[in-house]
This record gives C-alpha cells, structure tokens and sequence, in this order.
C-alpha cells in the first residue's frame, strides 16, 4: 500500500513541475556566419590608416582563404595587424537578469596565437574577456577552435550589443590577424525555483515513508516462537 501511495505522490508532483511556467524570449543574432557580409553587423576602424574588420569570401581567388573548419563560404577577418577595430550588433529579444552564452569560432592566421576580446556594451554589465586561438599549423587561418562567452543581461534589459574587438597595435611581430566565424547565442539553463521547490518536497517525502515503512515493519514483527520442553514423566 506505501508504493502506491508513494508512486501517486512521484506522478502528481512531476506533472505539477511540468505545468506552468513563463516561456523564454528567443534571441535574435543576424547573420552569426558573415554569409552575407557585415549584413547586421556594425564594423569601426579604430587605427587609422588601417581598415577595420571585414567579411572575407573563401571561394574568392583574389580573397585570403582559410583552412576547413569554418562555417559556410564566409569567415570575418577581424584584424590585428592588417586591420584594427571591432565589430558589433545589438541582440534583441533578451530577458533581463538572464544569463546567456554566446559561442563562436577563432583561427590564427600564422605560427603565432592571434587574439580578440569579447565585451557587452549595452544592456549587461558582465566583463569583457579575452579568447586566443592555438597557432595554425596549417597555413593561414588552419585551425578552428570553438570558444564560449557568457554574460547575464541587466535588470531591465530586453536587448544588449556585442562587440568583438581585435588585438591592439603592437610593436614587432607580436600577433597577426585572427579570423572570427559562426556567432550564436543561447540561453543558459538554470533549475526554476518550481522544481527546486519540487525536489525538497520529493526528499521529504520518501525520508517520511522511509520511517513509516520502518515503523510498519517493527509494528508487524511477529513475536519469536519459545520451543517448549517437554516434560518427563
């Protein structure tokens, strides 16, 4: 009878933990693969003469080309040496006090690890953070490597700009030009404070039929049978 009633007790309480419950807004990222262009994106050269980041066609002669492991046609050529700057978008359709993670692709263009700073600007006020990508073995922009940045969205936020911001100029041969590809966002996971709830009431519950299925048990003990003895005539 304790199994029904704790197996009665499991379904009600999964299917409470099931119901309800405000659904996420959808982030909206355009363009995370530059397979068209700097179409959403925002690109600002911040050492003049220098250009500032651009999109790079790989199926282009004339353009510089990357090794496998990119995403699509089009990588962005973030710069570093050959062009300095940022580039950066406004992500709409964000919760406030959420955490998210934005994941993203970097190469090296040479021998040496090339490296660029993620930041919000807007509507977080996570720090910034600094990713270098391992030197390419392969010849230039050889090896892609998938990073992760996350931040958490202010209390009042339903939209925050992320910026990519190249290595500054430097002196001598201390970095050269790191690529950048497949920009996506997601929202973090956190348990709702529902199942926590549900959980603790869970754990209650089987410690209290632990101690009743004990007490039936000791309730129910049938008393030790004493041998009798015959007595002789």
């Amino acid at each position: 009878m304790g199994n029904r009633r704790l197996g009665r007790f499991i379904v009600i309480l999964l299917a409470s933990m099931s119901v309800g419950g405000v659904a996420a807004a959808n982030p909206v990222l355009v363009n995370g693969s530059f397979e068209s262009g700097l179409t959403g994106w925002t690109s600002v050269g911040t050492v003049p003469p220098y250009r500032g980041p651009f999109a790079n066609n790989n199926s282009d002669p004339n353009a510089m080309h990357a090794g496998p492991g990119f995403d699509g046609v089009w990588w962005l050529f973030l710069g570093g040496r050959d062009a300095f700057g940022y580039i950066e978008q406004t992500i709409t359709g964000l919760d406030s006090n959420t955490p998210y993670a934005v994941t993203f692709l970097i190469a090296s263009e040479a021998s040496i690890g090339d490296s660029l700073t993620v930041s919000m600007t807007s509507g977080s006020s996570s720090p910034s953070q600094l990713f270098t990508a391992p030197p390419s073995s392969l010849g230039g922009w050889g090896t892609w490597v998938s990073r992760e940045y996350e931040f958490v969205t202010g209390s009042l936020a339903t939209q925050a700009t992320l910026r990519f911001t190249s290595a500054p100029l430097g002196t001598g041969v201390d970095h050269f030009d790191i690529g950048l590809d497949n920009v996506s966002i997601r929202v973090v996971p956190e348990p709702s404070s529902s199942v926590l709830v549900a959980t603790s009431v869970l754990s209650l519950g089987l410690i209290r039929w632990r101690r009743l299925g004990g007490l039936l048990r000791t309730a129910w003990t049938p008393a030790r049978r004493v041998p009798c003895r015959r007595m002789q005539k």
